[in-house]
């Protein structure tokens, strides 16, 4: 039976509201942009740095010589962008390298 063979009775739509219920509980654990490490790959280091102190979290700067980009800017990060930000204990460190 297809979606558009239910009849819309009590039953149908306790159903379709169980279902839409369910659908809402599992978008809402799959977490929201501001629960994420967003991307700091491209800013300056005082930028990422920034960041970093408004979302609470402690940053190890590395330095490179190998880049390409403009010195001062971060070429990659630890953890990667969109980590969920529960996962970063607090114990732990966001680390940028920057480029020389």
């Amino acid at each position: 039976m297809t979606m558009s063979g239910l009849r819309r009775g009590r039953l149908g739509q306790l159903f379709a509201g169980t279902f839409t219920a369910a659908l809402l509980l599992v978008a809402s654990g799959c977490g929201q942009d501001g629960d994420k490490l967003p991307n700091l790959i491209g800013m300056t280091q005082d930028e990422a740095e920034g960041i970093l102190v408004e979302l609470e979290l402690t940053g190890v700067i590395q330095k490179s010589e190998a880049s390409d980009s403009e010195p001062g800017t971060v070429v990659e990060q630890s953890p990667a962008p969109g980590a969920f930000l529960d996962t970063i204990g607090d114990d732990e460190s966001v680390t940028l390298v920057v480029a020389e």
